[in-house]
C-alpha cells in the first residue's frame, strides 16, 4: 500500500470554494467501475489505479462529491479490521491540489472524516490507522491531531474521530 501524503489544508463543515469563499454541501458514496473514467491518468489523476482496489473485496473505496454534482473531489480507500479502520490510499482530485490553484478547500480532512464515520458504523469506536510518508508524521499530528504509534504509523482515536465526524456530518456526527 501507499504511504499517505494528502494535504490537510483546513477543517471545514463542507467544502469551501477557494476563490469565491462559497460553501458547498457534500455527499459520499462507494466508487464504482463506471467512475473509473473520471479518475484515470487521462483525467489527470496520476496517483493510483483505483480499479485494483474496486476488484478486491478487502477494500472499500469512497468518492467525495459536492451535492448535486458528479465530479469526484477526492477518494479514500479503506479496510475494516477487527477494531479499527485502516486507510490505505487517499487522493485529492487534480484540481484540488496546491493551495494556489485548488478549487475546493477541506477535501483532505473530509476524506479522513469518512473513514472515521465508517469506523463508528463498523463498531470500531472511530479508530482509524494509517501510514504516513516519512517526514509527514509531525504534519499529520498537527493537521489531523492524529497520534503516532511507530515511525510512520499514526492513528485517530475516538475523541478526535467524534470531532471530525461531527464537523463534516453534523451535530453529534455518529
Amino acid at each position: 500500500m501507499a504511504l499517505i501524503d494528502i494535504e490537510i489544508d483546513e477543517e471545514t463543515p463542507c467544502l469551501v470554494h477557494r476563490v469565491s469563499g462559497e460553501t458547498y454541501q457534500t455527499e459520499f458514496a462507494r466508487l464504482t467501475f463506471d467512475d473509473l473514467k473520471q479518475v484515470g491518468e487521462e483525467a489527470g489523476w496520476i496517483g493510483f489505479d483505483w480499479s485494483r482496489y474496486l476488484k478486491d473485496k478487502n477494500f472499500e473505496v469512497y468518492k467525495l462529491l459536492v451535492q448535486g454534482d458528479n465530479a469526484i473531489q477526492g477518494i479514500v480507500c479503506l479496510g475494516v479490521r477487527d477494531s479499527w479502520v485502516e486507510v490505505y490510499l487517499v487522493e485529492n482530485a487534480p484540481w484540488n491540489i496546491g493551495r494556489e490553484r485548488q478549487e475546493f478547500r477541506g477535501v483532505g480532512a473530509h476524506l479522513f472524516a469518512i473513514a472515521c464515520r465508517r469506523s463508528f458504523e463498523a463498531g470500531c469506536e472511530g479508530y482509524v490507522a494509517f501510514d504516513a510518508k516519512t517526514g509527514l508524521v509531525d504534519y499529520y499530528v498537527r493537521a489531523l491531531r492524529a497520534e503516532a504509534m511507530g515511525p510512520n504509523r499514526l492513528f485517530i482515536a475516538t475523541p478526535r474521530a467524534v470531532q471530525l465526524v461531527a464537523t463534516y456530518f453534523g451535530e453529534g456526527g455518529v
